[in-house]
């Protein structure tokens, strides 16, 4: 008889084992759905305005692990909305950059805000842009080195086989005539220069010229 009471005994406790077990249990898992419940239920809700800056400040009732890039939307009463990118965190205040929303004058502390569905954007630097002034300069010196005083020297071979003269005055000791008659000659070598000065952006001038070698006459 003892026997089959020890034996009741010891399938109770079994049984208490596994009640307990799976009572733990169902606690672990609703426990983690109310852990989830909460991070889903963070509310954000905008605290100040600096629009001097293009700066949205605001307040979460939670912890957020959002990082920087991270696009949050305002939602207007008509149903419109704006995008606002995270710039900084600092335990439940988050500061957005307003830069992108345009609808900036419909910003105000009653406005609706939400993080959006799309992950979040890497910002891209962006190339800071020289000052005008520098961009000239730049220009300018550049320019500089590419014109200002210029000289040339170079050689050249005249294909010109033909001399023409109009209206030719010739004198000797019997008296003078003009004429007008051709020769053909060859070709000879000559030299050419040149001078160029030309200010950065303006108007300049140049001159040249060339000297002729002497030709050899092959027919009058």
């Amino acid at each position: 008889m003892s026997l089959f009471v020890l034996l009741t005994i010891i399938l109770e406790l079994r049984m208490l084992h596994k009640l307990v077990f799976i009572f733990v249990l169902l606690v672990s898992i609703h426990s983690f759905a109310q852990a989830e419940s909460k991070e889903v239920e963070v509310q954000y809700s905008i605290k100040q305005i600096i629009k001097s800056h293009k700066l949205v400040v605001v307040q979460a009732n939670g912890p957020t692990t959002f990082s920087k890039g991270k696009i949050f939307l305002a939602t207007f009463p008509d149903g419109s909305q704006c995008s606002l990118v995270l710039q900084e965190v600092n335990k439940q205040l988050i500061t957005l950059d307003s830069s992108s929303c345009d609808q900036p004058e419909k910003l105000n502390i009653k406005a609706a805000i939400e993080p959006s569905l799309v992950s979040e954007i890497k910002s891209v630097g962006i190339e800071k842009s020289e000052p005008v002034e520098k961009i000239v300069e730049q220009s300018g010196s550049s320019t500089s080195s590419k014109f200002g005083d210029h000289f040339a020297l170079n050689i050249f071979y005249s294909l010109a086989d033909q001399v023409k003269f109009k209206d030719a005055k010739y004198s000797d000791n019997s008296g003078s005539v003009s004429a007008s008659t051709d020769f053909k000659t060859q070709g000879a070598v000559g030299i050419g220069f040149s001078y160029v000065r030309m200010e950065p952006q303006s108007w300049g001038f140049s001159a040249g010229g060339t000297i002729d070698g002497a030709r050899e006459v092959k027919s009058i």
